[in-house]
């Protein structure tokens, strides 16, 4: 089974640990931590994404294995494009 493979752009959750003025949480607030990753597709829900980010396939006849899983929710998502087209 060939899963699809995708370039993805989503919204992370960040926290600070940190004591913090009125006029320093209104800074904090406006940053934004953005990830960019490539990966397959392992499930697609109208919730949530979940990405592998390797692959292995054993030539022995073992099961195939996927690692670097992620589970992104929909919501965190501002960008996909499809990359299957360029695996052979």
């Amino acid at each position: 089974m060939v899963r699809k493979l995708i370039y993805i752009e989503w919204h992370d959750a960040f926290g600070s640990h940190q004591w913090q003025t009125n006029g320093e949480i209104e800074n904090w607030k406006k940053g934004e931590f953005i990830i960019r990753e490539v990966g397959w597709v392992i499930e697609e829900t109208k919730k949530q994404i979940i990405l592998a980010g390797r692959n292995n396939v054993a030539d022995n006849g073992d099961p195939e294995q996927w690692g670097s899983l992620q589970k992104i929710p929909k919501t965190w998502i501002r960008k996909t494009i499809n990359l299957t087209r360029h695996i052979k």
